[in-house]
């Protein structure tokens, strides 16, 4: 319950800065408090379920063997995986409660793509 709750509220305010951003930048009008919403709970939802598939001795050894690959040294394929299953939850959760039109697969593919090169590099 404690990591779901920090999920939620990471998300939340990690969606509520962005915007802020987006808003002083001139990119955006206003705050959209359901997108914060929707954000959190994808956030804990994603977290939720990392949390009990690292509890899986199959999915521990997979992550294992994918970290050893020779491309995970200059591009990060658990953390790309990790930040699409999130996209993925998000855009699945504004799908269903906000009747978005489509599901956005070059937005899934590009946050997949900076967070492996980015945490390669760090």
């Amino acid at each position: 319950a404690q990591t779901l709750g920090a999920s939620f509220a990471a998300g939340f305010i990690g969606n509520i800065a962005g915007q802020t951003a987006a808003k002083a930048l001139g990119t955006q009008k206003g705050i959209d408090l359901k997108s914060a919403l929707i954000t959190g709970l994808a956030t804990a939802a994603t977290a939720g379920l990392s949390k009990t598939l690292q509890a899986s001795p199959n999915y521990t050894n997979l992550m294992d063997s994918i970290n050893k690959l020779p491309i995970s040294k200059t591009f990060s394929l658990s953390s790309a995986a990790e930040i699409m299953e999130q996209n993925a939850a998000s855009q699945a959760l504004n799908l269903t409660l906000r009747k978005h039109q489509h599901f956005d697969w070059e937005d899934l593919t590009i946050s997949g793509a900076t967070a492996g090169l980015l945490a390669a590099i760090v």
